[in-house]
């Protein structure tokens, strides 16, 4: 099943698609504590965050993300709506 959503993993948590382990456990800290709950975030978007970190931090889920962000991205220049995989590995 797929889902729409406005940004994909690495604009969730605003690095590049060059990013290392070192940049992304930070960017995911940083998110995390900007869109807490508890901070006064949103839930929806805390829960991105932390699907975001759970696919990128690892090595063979971040590679299967790429391989179908690249296909999504092809398929949008042909005038194909844009979609984002739900449920990674969680």
């Amino acid at each position: 099943m797929n889902k729409k959503l406005d940004r994909n993993y690495y604009d969730i948590l605003e690095i590049e698609r060059t990013a290392d382990e070192a940049g992304i456990k930070k960017a995911y800290k940083k998110a995390a504590l900007i869109h807490h709950p508890d901070k006064g975030g949103s839930d929806d978007m805390f829960q991105q965050v932390h699907e975001a970190f759970q696919v990128l931090s690892d090595s063979v889920k971040r590679s299967d993300y790429d391989k179908v962000i690249t296909e999504t991205a092809a398929h949008s220049s042909l005038g194909f709506e844009e979609v984002q995989p739900e449920g990674w590995y969680t």
